[in-house]
């Protein structure tokens, strides 16, 4: 009985281990032409739906970055022209 009791929790802790993941679970809805792309590019790359999905997101965020960056650099540029610059 004694060993029946030890594979159980193994197995109960093996699966608690699997299924736990740092990385926040959501749900999205996107419109049937979007996950057709999405589907096409997992496939194309052998990787998963989520994976694709993931990568994609975060690029968006990059580039959303790298614009208001960009914009906040125009202003500066724009607010110290006619200015000298000491050192």
């Amino acid at each position: 009985m004694k060993d029946g009791s030890n594979k159980h929790t193994a197995k109960k802790n093996i699966k608690k281990s699997i299924m736990s993941t740092k990385q926040r679970r959501i749900n999205i809805s996107f419109k049937p032409k979007i996950v057709r792309a999405l589907t096409y590019i997992s496939k194309k790359h052998g990787t998963s739906l989520s994976q694709v999905t993931q990568e994609l997101v975060e690029e968006a965020l990059e580039l959303r970055e790298d614009i208001y960056l960009s914009k906040l650099a125009e202003e500066a540029e724009k607010r110290a022209k006619g200015k000298t610059v000491c050192f």
